[in-house]
């Protein structure tokens, strides 16, 4: 259920970027949205259930359809459950101090894949189990010079997160949501990132329902090519 027209095209824009760039990386053949119109108590249809309205313009429907510079996901430097499997220390017991920063000792903590949430919570591919209230999530990445511009985090959550990279606070999310999103970096996490080994760590809260944690971290497919025409 979708206030307006606006938030309908965004978030079928959203779902279309994420078919592309499956297809892109992971070979994904064929994709179907349901459903053509609303249809009773569903309402996520494009048309309304008289037919007598568009709900997402044609021209934005085509250029979702057709990707555009969305077709591919730019550089995966940290690949989340959709695009991969990368493997995570993780506790479920609250940490000591310093938990997000570079150097911290994980060595009792647990190893898993992610993403880490509970079977049918909607939007998330869980290759671990987490059903307790809190997760913190911990692993190194690696960077070069030219990847640091226009470098994003990729995220699904549900419910409230915290990401820090380097120990600087990257994003705060409350609530969830039920599909992979792209996120900016904070201008202070931004700052510590640095060619080479680097620290992402999360925290993940949650109160009821399903639950879910996942994120990765890529440069998107239009800025490198923006980089190329600067070029």
């Amino acid at each position: 259920m979708l206030p307006n027209a606006k938030e309908l095209t965004s978030r079928y824009a959203q779902a279309l970027k994420q078919v592309w760039r499956l297809h892109a990386s992971r070979g994904l053949s064929a994709a179907v949205y349901t459903q053509t119109t609303d249809v009773e108590t569903e309402s996520n249809g494009l048309l309304t259930y008289d037919r007598e309205v568009t709900k997402i313009a044609p021209a934005d429907l085509l250029a979702a359809n057709r990707g555009g510079s969305l077709a591919a996901p730019g550089k995966i430097i940290l690949a989340d459950a959709l695009f991969g499997r990368s493997d995570w220390k993780f506790t479920t017991e609250t940490p000591a101090d310093g938990w997000s920063k570079p150097g911290f000792d994980t060595s009792a903590w647990k190893e898993g894949v992610s993403g880490f949430g509970t079977a049918g919570t909607p939007g998330i591919i869980p290759n671990t189990t987490w059903s307790t209230p809190d997760i913190w999530l911990r692993r190194e990445f690696a960077l070069t010079a030219e990847d640091l511009p226009g470098i994003k985090l990729q995220i699904f959550h549900d419910e409230d997160v915290e990401i820090y990279l380097n120990g600087a606070l990257a994003v705060k999310l409350s609530g969830y949501i039920t599909d992979y999103d792209e996120f900016e970096i904070s201008k202070e996490a931004l700052a510590t990132l640095r060619p080479g080994t680097n620290t992402i760590a999360a925290h993940c809260h949650q109160t009821t329902g399903g639950q879910g944690i996942d994120v990765g971290i890529l440069v998107p497919q239009q800025h490198k090519e923006a980089d190329k025409k600067g070029g």
